[in-house]
């Protein structure tokens, strides 16, 4: 009877483990590699694991380590751990855990005290990790590791705005997890006459929806005038419908100089949960607009609210597959290797080129010369001495 209390026991464990929510920060950077989790275990415990392997270049790091307010901009190809770039500090896991020290909690645990969604939520965050003794930063984006309970939309500005406006939604319903964010990232791009001194303007914006239910509506999306209708499915009134944003969270900065200062800012509004659903299933088409900040009744730019669909590419190479997914560009690209003849799983070197094959060549010897140069856009193979493959981290090796 034990033993079998005892498998039951082991059973419902690995099970209930499945069921936890669970947020990820992949990392390779800076001589470190792996993951850190954090689990809601239950209504009130939130677990922090690590597992973390250092570089033979690294064996031994004191780490300080940190939640910031913004994600991770993988775009950025040099320097993206800057603080300036991930915004404030809004969670000193040093001053909660202590240092992480390099081997002794490469594989560890702890029992931490914040919120994963909601006010003061670390889901949608990033954290960093700096080596005190040379300075070298880590960092990654704090997302879900289960993809399909979460969900992105861009509102996209070109002109006289530049810029973007990310919607990102996560609802695990099981744990009853449900968050909402809003991630600004506006600059002028002409100059702002009688603005000079100033670091950003303020402006009303508002989410906006068609009056038509017409697929054609897209070629009118460069006129802004065309809409009427601020989005108010609920028919609560003027200033009160889901689409009146800035009477909820203020009013958006754009940046004057972009070269200067950013102006990126976080937002949470639960009240927009439904946009996700309303940008699927609606007919008609939700754009943001925003006002022009010397004429309130103005407006200055707008732009169709869209889906952002990740991203799937790939190859096969020797009977091997390769598939590198991106869900948006504040995460990191995923990698999966897959044997299509099992027989002939052995160790290969992968490198991508600037081009592709030239399609006159298929067949020939010469096939695979015609791909160009290594893509290599930061000089990594002339500049330094690149470690041998799976023995450096990331930022060592040519894209």
């Amino acid at each position: 009877m034990f033993a079998l209390f005892l498998v039951l026991t082991l059973i419902f464990s690995k099970y209930e483990c499945i069921l936890c929510f669970t947020l990820s920060a992949y990392i390779s950077q800076s001589g470190l590699h792996g993951e850190i989790h954090f689990i809601q275990k239950d209504s009130q415990v939130i677990e922090l694991k690590t597992d973390l392997v250092p570089t033979l270049e690294y064996p031994e790091q004191i780490v300080t380590w940190s939640i910031h307010e913004f994600p991770v901009d993988y775009s950025k190809i040099e320097n993206r751990c800057d603080e300036k770039h991930l915004g404030k500090k809004i969670l000193d896991l040093e001053n909660l855990l202590g240092y992480l020290t390099i081997p002794e909690n490469s594989t560890a645990s702890w029992d931490l005290p914040v919120k994963l969604t909601g006010d003061n939520g670390i889901w949608g965050r990033s954290i960093l990790l700096k080596n005190v003794d040379n300075n070298m930063l880590s960092c990654a984006t704090i997302s879900s590791k289960d993809k399909t309970i979460e969900r992105t939309a861009e509102a996209r500005f070109h002109y006289p705005i530049s810029g973007s406006i990310y919607f990102r939604w996560i609802a695990a319903t099981k744990s009853n997890h449900v968050d909402m964010l809003i991630y600004t990232d506006l600059y002028h791009t002409r100059p702002t006459s009688g603005k000079y001194g100033r670091q950003f303007t303020e402006h009303n914006w508002k989410i906006y929806v068609t009056d038509i239910f017409d697929s054609k509506a897209d070629n009118n999306e460069e006129n802004c005038n065309a809409l009427q209708l601020v989005y108010d499915p609920e028919d609560k009134g003027q200033g009160k419908g889901i689409g009146d944003v800035d009477q909820r969270v203020g009013k958006a900065h754009v940046a004057v100089d972009v070269t200067k200062i950013s102006q990126k800012a976080t937002f949470r509004d639960f009240e927009l949960s439904a946009l996700s659903s309303a940008i699927v299933g609606e007919q008609r088409k939700l754009y943001v607009v925003i006002f022009d900040d010397q004429h309130g009744d103005s407006f200055l730019s707008c732009s169709k609210i869209r889906l952002v669909d990740h991203i799937v590419t790939g190859a096969v190479l020797r009977n091997r597959e390769i598939v590198m997914t991106q869900y948006w560009k504040y995460e990191p690209t995923l990698i999966n290797f897959t044997s299509i003849n099992s027989m002939l799983d052995f160790d290969l070197n992968y490198n991508i080129y600037d081009l592709p094959p030239h399609p006159k060549m298929i067949g020939t010897s010469e096939y695979c010369s015609t791909t160009g140069s290594l893509y290599d856009p930061l000089h990594k193979k002339s500049n330094n001495i690149i470690p041998p493959p799976g023995y450096g981290t990331q930022e060592q090796y040519p894209i």
